[in-house]
């Protein structure tokens, strides 16, 4: 322990003093819980008799759980601290009073209250430390500090053991020890106010604007948590491991008045018994208990208690019968049992317990804590007595029975420990995921709903009239005919033509008067006029045609265009003649906005047969020519294009029209897609990311199937679309699927670990800074496609989820998600992550961590720039990572190497204007003094890449 608090003292000054407080208070109250079992038991036992001990249980049941009730109560008013200083003030005014009535009256009773407070003084020590605990650690630490936190109170309760003798010497009379207690209550008091002080904004309570809210949920949950599953197996455990430690107490009890019959021998076994047993504690808790968690997780935790007990008492019951109750084996194997349930519980089971309570959040949390270790155990305490009641009223009914009762709480206690872990590891990732709204249907069959969407109708604002209409489409309602006659005729343009297109889609033939004036009113605007002259074609189609033609003569683009298009989709053959010359004329015109329009009509019409004009104008050199031709594109999807919109991905001016388009002909681009990822196509990698990023959103299981061909891609940046893709997709990897998917994590974390080995060798100096800096984010690149295919194994949100919090999250948050990840993960999955996600680890920390099969060997600094450089293996394919080492080597003065020479300016004929440059720098002073030097232009300054990377 020792070693542990100066780590602390190195590292976190904060940490060590929350540790040393948390220590101060479990030591005072072991000492505490010792004083009150060794006074309680001697006068009670001289006061009413064993006979009387199933009353103690009920009084203590009655009162444990009227404290857990005040204290969750209490709970929705005051801070933790103050709930916690309430409870040691009032512990301190029991001792005070018993301390008065005994010395004063000789009153009986005290000795009755002695012994019932020591089970709700031990229950609420550790309620208190769990509560402090909970806020003042993250999960991973209080799975490796708890454990020391208890051995605090066994070594508190072994000294407050052997200062018995001491005091009561000093003091003249047992009952003069009571103050010793009053003392240390107050000592505990003092603690917790210097940690409610200290770390006072851990402890507070909500914002004074939703207190209210939560004060009355706080009211209700007590009772509400029973519906909770995770609650109800929580308040479980603790309440069969409670009758369960009580059974094994009776039971050592029981062997003991059996082979003794003097106090003098009873006090000397029960002076060797709870020596034993507190040092086998504190021996588990010092040297077991940590690494028992940290190595075999919470699982094993919850059960070994159960499970080691259940082993016990089946030897029990099944040598009881042979060899008889009073025999030896039988005694060693109860002292054994009480020794399990003590060692255990304190070494493993209590920190488990509270690190479960993590799961759920803080308020619910601590609610659950305070009724199921307040409350089950004095509940326990009650069914016990009961228990022993009915089998002492039955004369054939004894101590096997009792065993075998016990042996039976133990079986179904395991399975238990099984349902918490369960659903500790569910609610965990309910906790963790972001949980998406579901969509909400509106029905138009109420008064309520249809005064809403008659609101919608009355507004000036298109968006909201356009949501009002398409709520009407959808419900299919008679009223929307009479609702677009009337909006036609609306004072906004804007929802005119919202209204004259639901005319013409659903070819609203009342309407016929209306559009007939709209076109011939002079005042109509172009774009109103345009849409009417579509639906007039719409309700009349070729009927239309000798009434439309004057319309193409117009200058306006708008009305031009609302007649070519009405013509040409409705207008039959005659329109087709019609509208023809004119669309031809308008795709050659030398004007732009012709061409445009020539694009836009098309799109408008929707007949793949007429996609040949797109052929040239999504090569027109005028961009919002292109951008047209590529939304038409998106609505005649016509296979031919797809090249041509292939083609527009590369311009960042026409890139998003682009992808939209791609996006809009959905798994007809597959065809394409594969071609490019078989590099048949010559399309650049950039080129190729984006087609497989928008087959992630075109999803469907024949994209599956196509991106799963490619998970091993060899250029790392497309294989880590192709991840992210079917992520997308919301591909769940099959059993046959996981060899595959294994592969592609051995194949990332062998990178990440050749990432690590370069930082390694490379040194810290400044003139290999840019290359650390460049080493560390590909390392956290990779660490995020190992979420991204860990996410096609196991629960996909929880996984990326987990990485942004491990990423971003507070280091409460990244505890939560590391617990929930180590639940979650396989042993093998775990074994390549953890080393990289580890926070605090040092890059050789994190190789030593690794697996063996995954370490790379150790280089010079020289050979693995060389090795990235030249990029021989492939491994190297980022050309930023080339270029910092390329750069590297130039401040190292390292280019008088002929080999690397040659190198660099190989990697200097790329088409990346980075390496290029970075290139021609390091080259220079050879190329100024040795006429044999790789002939290029080189640069005298520093690469304004390099130059501003530094600068940062």
């Amino acid at each position: 322990m020792m070693n542990m608090l100066l780590t602390f003292s190195d590292n976190n000054q904060n940490l060590r003093t929350r540790l040393l407080l948390m220590l101060g208070q479990s030591f005072t109250f072991g000492v505490l819980v010792a004083l009150v079992v060794i006074i309680g038991n001697t006068l009670f036992l001289s006061d009413f008799g064993s006979a009387s001990l199933p009353y103690v249980y009920f009084a203590v049941a009655v009162l444990g759980t009227l404290l857990s009730y005040g204290t969750a109560r209490a709970q929705s008013i005051w801070t933790l601290p103050t709930v916690a200083l309430m409870t040691m003030a009032g512990f301190i005014l029991l001792f005070m009073a018993t301390w008065l009535a005994r010395t004063g009256t000789q009153a009986a009773w005290v000795s009755f209250a002695l012994i019932s407070a020591y089970p709700l003084v031990l229950r609420m020590s550790f309620v208190i430390l769990g509560w402090q605990a909970r806020r003042l650690f993250d999960v991973r630490q209080i799975k490796q500090l708890f454990p020391h936190i208890v051995t605090g109170f066994v070594v508190g309760f072994i000294a407050g053991g052997l200062v018995m003798p001491f005091f009561i010497n000093l003091l003249g009379a047992i009952e003069n020890v009571i103050l010793v207690m009053a003392l240390a209550s107050l000592i505990i008091a003092i603690l917790i106010g210097q940690v409610g002080r200290q770390f006072s904004d851990i402890f507070q309570l909500e914002p004074q604007q939703v207190r209210s809210q939560t004060d009355k949920s706080a009211k209700l949950s007590l009772w509400q948590l029973f519906r909770k599953p995770f609650f109800r197996w929580i308040f479980l455990y603790q309440l069969l491991m409670a009758m369960v430690s009580k059974f094994t107490d009776y039971l050592l009890l029981a062997q003991t008045e059996m082979r003794y019959t003097t106090e003098v021998d009873t006090a000397h076994f029960f002076s060797t018994f709870y020596s034993i047993l507190n040092i086998a504690d504190l021996f588990f808790l010092l040297v077991i208990a940590a690494f028992f968690l940290r190595r075999f997780g919470l699982k094993a935790g919850l059960l070994a208690n159960p499970l080691f007990l259940a082993v016990n008492f089946g030897l029990i019951v099944v040598v009881a019968p042979i060899f008889g109750i009073n025999s030896t084996t039988v005694f060693v194997l109860v002292i054994l049992s009480r020794i399990m349930v003590v060692t255990l519980t304190d070494a493993a089971t209590r920190t488990s317990v509270n690190a479960t309570y993590q799961a759920l959040p803080t308020r619910e949390s601590t609610l659950t804590q305070t009724a199921a270790e307040g409350i089950a155990p004095q509940l326990a305490l009650g069914v016990v007595g009961l228990v022993l009641l009915l089998f002492n009223a039955f004369p054939g009914l004894g101590f096997f029975h009792v065993a075998l009762f016990t042996f039976l709480l133990v079986v179904v206690w395991s399975f238990n420990s099984l349902a918490v872990y369960r659903h500790y590891a569910a609610t965990l990732l309910k906790t963790i995921k972001r949980r998406a709204l579901k969509d909400v249907t509106l029905t138009l069959t109420d008064e309520v709903s249809l005064s809403a969407v008659n609101q919608l109708l009355k507004s000036d604002k298109v968006n909201e009239v356009r949501i009002a209409l398409n709520m009407l489409e959808t419900a299919a309602h008679p009223s929307l005919s009479d609702h677009v006659l009337t909006l036609a005729n609306h004072t906004q343009p804007e929802i005119q033509i919202e209204a004259l297109h639901r005319i013409e889609r659903h070819k609203i033939m009342a309407a016929l008067s209306v559009v007939r004036a709209l076109i011939a009113y002079p005042d109509t605007t172009a774009a109103v006029r345009g849409a009417a002259l579509q639906a007039l074609c719409a309700l009349t189609e070729a009927k239309a045609v000798y009434q439309v033609c004057p319309y193409l003569d117009q200058t306006e683009a708008d009305v031009k265009r609302g007649a070519l298009v009405g013509l040409l989709r409705y207008g039959g053959i005659s329109g087709i003649i019609a509208a023809a010359p004119y669309l031809a004329e308008a795709q050659q015109e030398l004007s732009a906005a012709d061409r445009k329009l020539a694009a836009q009509v098309i799109g408008s019409v929707q007949r793949q047969d007429f996609y040949e004009p797109l052929l040239t104008l999504l090569q027109d050199e005028d961009k919002s020519v292109r951008l047209a031709a590529l939304e038409a594109a998106a609505q005649v999807q016509h296979p031919s294009l797809l090249p041509f919109i292939i083609n527009n991905l590369h311009p960042v001016a026409t890139r998003s029209a682009a992808l939209h388009a791609l996006l809009a002909y959905g798994p007809a681009i597959l065809p394409m897609v594969a071609a490019a990822l078989n590099g048949e196509t010559g399309h650049s990698i950039n080129d190729t990311k984006r087609l497989v990023r928008v087959c992630g959103q075109i999803g469907g299981a024949e994209t599956i199937a196509l991106l799963r061909q490619h998970l091993l891609h060899p250029h790392r940046e497309v294989q880590e679309q192709i991840i992210v893709a079917l992520n997308s997709c919301g591909f769940q990897a099959e059993t046959a699927d996981r060899p595959l998917i294994d592969q592609c994590l051995q194949q990332q974390a062998r990178y990440a670990a050749t990432l690590l080995a370069v930082q390694r060798d490379c040194g810290t100096e400044e003139a290999v800074s840019t290359l650390q800096q460049a080493l560390q984010d590909e390392v956290y690149r990779v660490r995020r496609r190992l979420f991204y295919l860990l996410s096609l194994l196991y629960d996909s949100r929880a996984m990326l989820r987990g990485e942004e919090q491990l990423s971003h999250g507070s280091k409460n948050v990244q505890a939560l998600a590391f617990e929930m990840l180590d639940i979650t993960l396989s042993k093998e999955d775990k074994a390549f992550l953890f080393p990289l996600i580890e926070p605090n680890l040092t890059t050789t920390e994190r190789l030593q961590r690794l697996p063996q099969n995954l370490k790379p060997p150790c280089h010079e600094r020289e050979v693995w720039l060389a090795e990235i450089i030249d990029n021989g293996t492939g491994l190297w394919n980022e050309s930023w990572l080339q270029a910092c080492a390329i750069y590297a080597a130039g401040k190292l003065g390292l280019t008088s190497n002929r080999e690397l020479q040659e190198d660099i300016a190989e990697a200097a004929k790329k088409s990346d204007t980075v390496l290029q440059e970075t290139a021609a720098w390091a080259l220079r002073p050879v190329m100024r003094q040795d006429a044999s030097a790789p002939d290029m232009v080189y640069y005298t300054n520093k690469p304004r890449w390099f130059a501003s990377a530094e600068a940062a």
